[in-house]
């Protein structure tokens, strides 16, 4: 493994202008039948040195890689470490380039003007105390004490006693507890303790628990066991199996096995398999509902429903077959034929068609076109077209047209009678005109 660096470069602006905008690299390997990796590291320096390049490219055999990067910096260093077996086969050099994408050849770089350092294997080795500031590889090494200021391109790390570790790259973690992580990208955890406030970044799945809260969080695939509280979070996967309290949540997929036990629920867009025994839904659509218990529902649409108890609906659509139970009151408008149905109270403003109906109260302002009315109980008939009478009193008619009456008794008529009577009792009145008594 050998490292090699362009040094502290300066680029201040000359006439208000930067002499290098980017610098291109050129990297090969002369080895045909062995690779090499590089790492990248890019300093921009402005009174501190701050890492804002770091790729670790693989040089396959006779393979030829071009990185460019911006450098628009006052001050700039490139460090490359070359390691693997093709390790020495590998060239490096540094085009700066102008804002046009002209070469600047102030910053023109040669493999062989890097500045070049190697540090050589050390296989087996106890380091009891001390710093070490680079370190090119560690095989089978105990480190009892002092301080690595290193990157670790691969390996096992057994155990890591009071120490800090700024940025993990592609690590599996097995044991052990991270107290502050300020970078972790591709990393496997899969025991210990992780004592960190992460900043930022993704977390792919979690396995283990989490006791902590999360104040906001984009939780996108794995399972979430038990939730204490979730506050600003958006879950768009995975499964959550039991939750105490969600506020200001969006869940837009994935399974919840939970227990909501109070809160606001904006919108589901998924589906709901266990019973809900008191919400209230403000608006959306329900697709099927197996059984409502308590529930206000103001707004929406429901497309099937099952069963419902002890439910106000005041608002949205009932797309719905109501198999039993009690409607207590509707405000709004039934489109669909209702085939068999007690209404116990009421109005019934507009009714297009009763089939098999018992109403026991209230006031039906409708139009009967067809069908057979049984029995009116202290009623009013305004009109009747076309209407058999079979039994009953009627009162006080306005109209009669086309009627068959075949029982009863009808205590009053103020019109005219133009057919023949064959057989009939009058017992008071006055009959103006009679064409034939039989």
């Amino acid at each position: 493994m050998s490292i090699l660096s362009t040094g502290p470069i300066s680029n201040l602006p000359v006439g208000g202008i930067r002499p290098t905008r980017t610098v291109t690299l050129k990297i090969d390997n002369r080895s045909s039948t062995d690779s090499g990796t590089v790492l990248i590291q890019g300093y921009y320096l402005n009174g501190t040195r701050t890492l804002y390049i770091l790729e670790l490219p693989t040089v396959g055999p006779n393979q030829v890689l071009t990185r460019t990067y911006n450098v628009n910096f006052d001050a700039y260093e490139l460090v490359f470490t070359k390691s693997g077996v093709a390790a020495e086969q590998i060239q490096i050099s540094v085009w700066g380039r102008d804002a046009s994408g002209n070469l600047v050849a102030a910053h023109r770089i040669v493999s062989d003007e890097l500045l070049g350092n190697a540090c050589p294997t050390v296989s087996a080795v106890t380091v009891l105390g001390g710093t070490i500031n680079t370190v090119g590889n560690v095989l089978n090494a105990t480190i009892s004490g002092g301080n690595l200021n290193t990157t670790v391109l691969g390996g096992t790390l057994n155990n890591l006693l009071n120490g800090t570790i700024s940025s993990v790259l592609g690590a599996t973690i097995t044991a052990g507890t991270l107290n502050s992580v300020n970078q972790v990208q591709a990393a496997t955890i899969v025991g210990g303790n992780i004592n960190a406030t992460v900043l930022g970044g993704t977390i792919n799945a979690i396995t283990g628990t989490v006791t902590v809260e999360i104040p906001s969080v984009t939780v996108t695939g794995g399972t979430l066991n038990v939730v204490e509280s979730v506050l600003g979070a958006t879950i768009t996967a995975g499964t959550l199996d039991s939750v105490n309290e969600v506020q200001a949540a969006t869940i837009v997929g994935g399974n919840i096995n939970a227990t909501v036990l109070g809160g606001t629920i904006n919108a589901i867009t998924g589906t709901v398999t266990v019973e809900i025994p008191s919400v209230t839904v403000t608006g959306g659509t329900l697709n099927v509902v197996e059984s409502v218990l308590g529930a206000t529902i103001t707004a929406g649409t429901l497309d099937s429903v099952n069963e419902v108890q002890a439910a106000t609906i005041v608002g949205g659509n009932i797309n719905a077959t109501v198999l039993g139970g009690t409607i207590n009151a509707i405000t709004g408008t039934v489109t669909v034929d209702i085939p068999s149905v007690t209404v116990s109270g009421g109005t019934l403003n507009v009714v297009e068609s009763v089939l098999g109906a018992t109403i026991t109260g209230g006031n039906i302002n409708a139009t009967l076109l067809g069908g057979t009315l049984n029995n009116l109980l202290d009623g009013t008939i305004s009109s009747v077209l076309g209407a058999t009478i079979t039994a009953g009193t009627l009162n006080s008619v306005n109209e009669v047209q086309a009627a068959t009456i075949v029982g009863g008794t009808i205590n009053a008529i103020t019109g005219t009678v133009t057919v023949d009577i064959p057989s009939v009792t009058v017992s008071g009145g006055t009959l103006n005109v009679v064409e034939s008594v039989l």
